[in-house]
Order: C-alpha cells, then structure tokens, then sequence
C-alpha cells in the first residue's frame, strides 16, 4: 500500500481485519464497497510497449482473471520469457546479471539415446528451482527441486 496516502492505507488495512482477510474494492468515491475487477488493470500492466496483450506473445483474460495464456514457446506471467527446449546436443552460454529468470523445458523423459548439457555460471550466487510438468512455471513458492546459492551448476542427461 502507498505510504503517500494514508487514507487509502487505512481502509485497506481495516478491510482486511474486519473482513477476515478477504478484501472489497471501492469505488472512486470510496463510499462503499461496489462490485468491481482488476483483471483489465492486470492485462494493461502485462502488455507490451505498444500494448499487445501478454508482451504480444498471449492473450489475456481481461473479464475474469487477468492472468495470460502464452503461446507455445513462451512462458511466464506476462508471456516474456521465451522457453529454451532441452533437445539432442543443446548447448547455450548465457551471462546474466543481476535478477534474471530464464525457463528451460525437457519433454521425453531419460531416455539413453538423448544428449543435452545446461551450463550456468556467474560471480554473484543464483537459485534453480526445477519443476515437473508444463501446467505452471517454477519459482522459489513452486518447486520440486531447490537448487540455492550456487554460483556455477552443470545438468546433463
């Protein structure tokens, strides 16, 4: 909540106390509490420069949930990470710095015929979160496998 308007901070703040930690949301008046949705205000900030939807890589549900639907090859929140498929012979080299996310996607299975190796390494430590299945994107909440601190990790099949 802004500290810039205290007003607004406090009825947030006794919305969420009073009713059990479910929230209302006002009208501009702020007279009482209307029915109103935020999923077209979650598609405006998700959308690209010149306001493609899901950084023109998605389409946005802006009646009920606000969340995007990336197209194949593309995954995160606003549909800007581009997936990088662990084929046969992949290799990439990547410097990043700074907090940087990037989204790999194995499909197959182990399977003795398959040859992919995943190199990472930078001078400031980073986080790996590995997760199973293609329905929803790793993070440091949603995991299987938690990889912290490391500042070089090679995966190979």
């Amino acid at each position: 909540m802004p500290t810039t308007n205290m007003a607004t901070t406090r009825q947030f703040l006794r919305d969420y106390i009073s009713a059990k930690r479910a929230l209302g949301c006002y009208n501009l008046t702020r007279d009482a509490i209307s029915q109103c949705s935020t999923a077209d205000l979650m598609c405006d900030y998700m959308a690209s420069p010149d306001g493609e939807d899901c950084s023109g890589h998605g389409v946005c549900d802006s009646m009920v949930t606000g969340q995007c639907t990336c197209q194949s090859g593309y995954r995160g929140a606003d549909c800007s990470k581009p997936v990088s498929v662990l084929l046969d012979g992949f290799y990439m080299t990547s410097p990043f710095l700074g907090t940087q996310s990037f989204i790999f996607q194995y499909d197959g299975g182990v399977q003795a015929d398959r040859d992919f190796q995943l190199v990472l390494s930078n001078p400031n430590p980073f986080d790996v979160y590995i997760l199973s299945g293609l329905s929803q994107d790793p993070s440091e909440f949603n995991h299987d496998i938690e990889i912290k601190g490391q500042t070089s990790l090679k995966i190979t099949s």
